[in-house]
């Protein structure tokens, strides 16, 4: 028997980026589990759910995490995949305590998405359940989504993307060894390697913030090549301005963008990189 302490109403979904249309749904799962007096949930899956994403599986937790009590994630194994309708709402009530749920107006779930609301809604009604659905979320005369936000990011726009993300898009990584030229800028440099399957925006230089163990620095990411050096693996570079003074390789750092500068270009030399990122830190 599950006690109240541990009764959910669960937001349902695989909350790609956890964008503003999200936020709808997880806002209203908040607002029905206070009322109640039980716990606010939400579902993810981990990443082989789709091909491409936004982000990736500890970055949506991390994000979901704080915008309810609790984080219910599942490896989307061939089993999970398999799992009848009826039977994950089981699960979710049995296992989890769910005494309610709430969704986007377009979910599905369920083996072969055999899930839908008109499903849950019967569900719901037959065990005595709340449930909550939530109509599609338009800006500019557009629906928000997963998809618009991955164009935009492909074209760049971080501005417009960041504005329907709410907290800006970010990537949460572990510093790896660059190339050991950071000592020609004379300015701590940190490295990432892209992660399968993660969307990186448009090759360029973007304005970012470096949210690091001792605090956030403003500082400036190539995303992309690095042709001064012909260096054509494509990685994630950043430069740390604010004075930060330190060795950050094998931390975990979250990286914010904010806007995009300018196109990767080849220099002269090394130097005439170095004035432009400088100049780029003060943009």
């Amino acid at each position: 028997m599950i006690d109240n302490a541990q009764k959910r109403i669960i937001a349902l979904g695989y909350f790609d980026c956890v964008h503003v249309a999200h936020r709808q749904i997880l806002g209203e799962t908040r607002r029905i589990a206070a009322s109640v007096g039980v716990l606010s949930a939400a579902v993810t899956f981990s990443d082989n759910v789709k091909s491409t994403r936004v982000y990736d599986f500890e970055e949506r937790k991390t994000l979901l995490g704080a915008l309810v009590d609790d984080v219910i994630s599942f490896e989307f194994t061939e089993k999970v995949k398999n799992t009848l309708p009826d039977d994950y709402l089981n699960m979710l009530k049995n296992e989890y305590g769910a005494v309610g749920f709430v969704c986007g107006y377009d979910h599905k779930f369920g083996k072969n998405a055999e899930g839908n609301c008109e499903f849950l809604r019967d569900y719901c009604k037959r065990n005595g359940l709340i449930l909550s659905v939530i109509d599609k979320y338009v800006i500019d005369n557009e629906e928000v989504s997963a998809t618009k936000i991955k164009q935009l990011l492909q074209f760049g726009e971080i501005e417009k993307v960041n504005k329907l993300l709410v907290t800006p898009y970010h990537i949460t990584d572990t510093v790896v060894r660059g190339r050991g030229e950071g000592h020609l800028f004379g300015f701590p440099t940190i490295n990432f390697m892209p992660k399968m399957g993660k969307i990186l925006p448009k090759t360029g230089v973007y304005s970012t913030v470096s949210d690091i163990v001792l605090g956030k620095y403003k500082s400036v990411t190539n995303v992309g090549t690095k042709p001064t050096f012909n260096d054509d693996n494509k990685s994630v570079e950043t430069f740390i301005g604010d004075g930060f003074k330190g060795d950050l390789y094998g931390k975990t750092i979250v990286l914010y963008f904010y806007k995009y500068l300018r196109d990767v270009k080849k220099f002269s030399d090394p130097e005439s990189l170095r004035l432009q990122i400088l100049e780029d830190i003060r943009r």
